[in-house]
């Protein structure tokens, strides 16, 4: 889920640049998503796999919602 990145290649794509130009400039901007992961990663480990999957799923469709998934993570469901 990528969408930033696609508004950005038609913006480009509607100024002229290259396409040796818009795919780097798309995947460093896609680049964020591994830091996102990476961030994550220590509070994943520590939960189990089906509420893994969970967060992951509710997370990867909006980056507003890591900030749920670190709630959902470290509070505990009763």
């Amino acid at each position: 889920f990528a969408g930033a990145s696609q508004f950005a290649a038609v913006g480009m794509i509607g100024q002229g640049l290259s396409w040796a130009a818009i795919v780097p400039l798309t995947a460093l901007l896609n680049a964020r998503h591994l830091l996102y992961s990476a961030s994550l990663a220590p509070w994943f480990r520590r939960i189990p796999w089906p509420r893994r999957v969970a967060a992951a799923q509710h997370c990867a469709h909006d980056d507003a919602k890591w900030n749920d998934v670190n709630i959902m993570v470290t509070r505990k469901v009763t």
